[in-house]
C-alpha cells in the first residue's frame, strides 16, 4: 500500500487524483482542499501532468471554493480537445505507415489514456510516441515526410554524431511525434540493454482509443515494460509516469501468467533493476495489491543497492515532490543499469554532465535551446544517419 499520510496536503491531493484506493472520505478531502493554496496545488499537479486527475478529484467535493471550478473544468476541457486531436492524427500516420508497409505502434499518450486510465481525458500529455522496427526506420521517416511530416530535430550532424533512436517532426495537424526505432533511445543505453523491438512490436494489439478509432499499441507486459522504463530513463520523478505503472499492472494482473511472463521479458532485456526500483516507487506511493507485489518479487529483488539507497532517499524527501523541493532521487533511476560498477560510473558521469551544462547555460541563456533544433541541413549526414539506424 501507499503511504498518503507521510505527506504534506498538496502532495497527498495529487496521491489522491491518481490513486482511487488510497483516498480518504469526503471530510478529510475536504479538510485537505482548505488546507492548499489553489495556485501552489494546480502549479505541482501541472509539473506532475495530473492536473486533469486533479480536476476531476476536486471537482467532487463540495468544499472546493467555486473560484476553482472553471479552471479545474478548462484542465479536463482541454485535454480531451487534445486527446482527440492526437488520437485522429496518430490514425492518420498509422496508414501512411500501414500503406508504406512499416509495422508500428503508439505506447505512452493516447493509448495509456484510453487503454489504461479511467477516463482517457485525465491523463495530460502532449506528443506522440511511434514505434518502428529498426530494419524499417528510413522507409517510416519517407512516408511520414511525404506525407507532410516537417522535422523539428534539424541539426543532422548532431544527430548522426548522436545516433540517438528517435526522431523528433510535427505532423501535418501540428502533433508533436517522435518516431523512435529503438526505446533504449542513447546508444550508450542500447549497449547496456537488450531491447527487443522487434518482438514488442510483433506481439502488438489493436487498441481502442475512442471515436470509432483503433491504434496498435504494445500488449500488456510490454506495456508495463516500456512504460516502467521510460519513467526511470527519465528519473521516476513525476506523478502520471507512475500512474501509468500502476493502472499498466492492474491491468496485467488479470492477464494468466502475465506479471510471470513480466519477470521473464525483462531479465531477457536486462532491465529488471530499473523496472524494478520504479515498481518498488509505484508501491511505496500509489500502493499495489499485496498478491501482485508477490508474484513479482523475483524481479523486484534484483533493484537491489541501487533500490534501497531509493528507498532511503525518499524517506528523507518524500514523494510527490512540491515546487521548491529538493531534488526527488532521480539520478538513481536514470543511472540503474544490469551491473552496480557501471551504474556507478553512469551516476559520476551524469553529476559532471549536469554541472557542465547548468554552467553553460548560466553564462549563456541560449544554450539552453535544444541544439538537436538549429536548422543545420546536411543531406549527407541525414542519409548516414538513416543508413546506420536500419544496420544491426
Amino acid at each position: 500500500m501507499g503511504r498518503p499520510e507521510r505527506l504534506r496536503p498538496a502532495a497527498r491531493l495529487l496521491v489522491e487524483a491518481v490513486a482511487p484506493a488510497t483516498r480518504p472520505d469526503g471530510d478529510a478531502t475536504a479538510r485537505l482542499v482548505g488546507a492548499v493554496d489553489v495556485d501552489f496545488v494546480a502549479r505541482a499537479a501541472h509539473d506532475h501532468r495530473v492536473l486533469p486527475a486533479l480536476a476531476r478529484l476536486l471537482g467532487g467535493v463540495e468544499a472546493t471554493p467555486d473560484a476553482w471550478r472553471p479552471a479545474l473544468r478548462r484542465a479536463r476541457q482541454e485535454q480531451a480537445v487534445r486527446h482527440l486531436g492526437v488520437v485522429a492524427e496518430a490514425a492518420d500516420l498509422g496508414g501512411v505507415l500501414d500503406a508504406a508497409g512499416v509495422p508500428w505502434l503508439v505506447a505512452k499518450g493516447p493509448v495509456a489514456a484510453a487503454l489504461l486510465w479511467p477516463a482517457p481525458d485525465l491523463r495530460q500529455y502532449y506528443d506522440l510516441d511511434l514505434y518502428v522496427p529498426r530494419a524499417c526506420f528510413a522507409d517510416a521517416v519517407a512516408a511520414l515526410e511525404g506525407a507532410g511530416c516537417v522535422a523539428v530535430d534539424r541539426n543532422w550532424p548532431l544527430m548522426l554524431a548522436e545516433m540517438c533512436a528517435e526522431y523528433a517532426v510535427r505532423a501535418p495537424q501540428g502533433t508533436a511525434v517522435d518516431l523512435h526505432w529503438d526505446y533504449a533511445v542513447p546508444p550508450a543505453l542500447r549497449r547496456r540493454f537488450r531491447t527487443d523491438m522487434d518482438g514488442m512490436i510483433a506481439r502488438r494489439q489493436r487498441v481502442d482509443v475512442g471515436g470509432g478509432r483503433a491504434l496498435w499499441g504494445p500488449d500488456p507486459v510490454d506495456t508495463v515494460l516500456l512504460l516502467a522504463f521510460h519513467a526511470a530513463q527519465a528519473g521516476a520523478n513525476r506523478l502520471v509516469w507512475l500512474a501509468d505503472v500502476r493502472f499498466a499492472l492492474a491491468a496485467l494482473h488479470d492477464v494468466p501468467g502475465g506479471l510471470e511472463e513480466l519477470v521473464v521479458r525483462a531479465s531477457a532485456c536486462r532491465v529488471g533493476r530499473p523496472v524494478a526500483m520504479v515498481i518498488a516507487r509505484v508501491a511505496r506511493v500509489l500502493g499495489l495489491p499485496a498478491d501482485t507485489v508477490a508474484r513479482l518479487s523475483p524481479l523486484l529483488r534484483s533493484a537491489g543497492l541501487l533500490g534501497r539507497a531509493a528507498e532511503a532517499r525518499e524517506a528523507r524527501v518524500p514523494f510527490p515532490g512540491l515546487p521548491g523541493d529538493p531534488h526527488q532521487g532521480g539520478a538513481l533511476y536514470a543511472a540503474a543499469r544490469p551491473r552496480l560498477a557501471t551504474t556507478a560510473g553512469v551516476l559520476v558521469a551524469n553529476v559532471v554532465r549536469t554541472r557542465a551544462v547548468e554552467r553553460r547555460v548560466r553564462r549563456t541563456p541560449e544554450a539552453a535551446q535544444k541544439e538537436l533544433r538549429r536548422d543545420v541541413p546536411d543531406a549527407a549526414a541525414k542519409s548516414e544517419y538513416l543508413r546506420r539506424s536500419v544496420s544491426a
